[in-house]
């Protein structure tokens, strides 16, 4: 997990310093002798303090290995992918909350909710 500040203001938050961007890479691995394909994804958040606490809060949670997982993609249907677990991630810039982009007023409080309930 790396992060790293973008100039770019994401939509619904032009008080903002810019945005993080979080970037998840996974190699390619095994378990229980099964293989599975590596990834990279981004995620976005506005660089405010409501936006780097739960920036934070990812990285315990990541550490904590809960952000990902190895099993059956929603997206793909492939087995033995690696998925997100129970957190709820935006992946893109624009597009609102169909295409898991900005803006969404209320994205901020849902992942800070979805946090808690994980006890971070």
């Amino acid at each position: 997990m790396l992060e790293r500040v973008d100039q770019r203001k994401l939509p619904g938050y032009d008080r903002s310093n810019g945005t993080i961007v979080i970037k998840y890479s996974f190699p390619s691995g095994t378990v229980d002798g099964v293989q599975y394909k590596g990834i990279s994804r981004e995620a976005y958040f506005p660089n405010n303090e409501e936006g780097r606490g739960i920036v934070q809060r990812l990285r315990a949670a990541f550490n904590g290995r809960i952000v990902f997982q190895v099993g059956q993609s929603a997206t793909t249907g492939n087995n033995m992918a690696i998925t997100w677990n129970t957190l709820h991630h935006k992946t893109k810039i624009n597009g609102g909350p169909p295409n898991h982009g900005y803006p969404d007023s209320g994205y901020l409080s849902r992942i800070s909710d979805e946090l808690s309930a994980l006890g971070y």
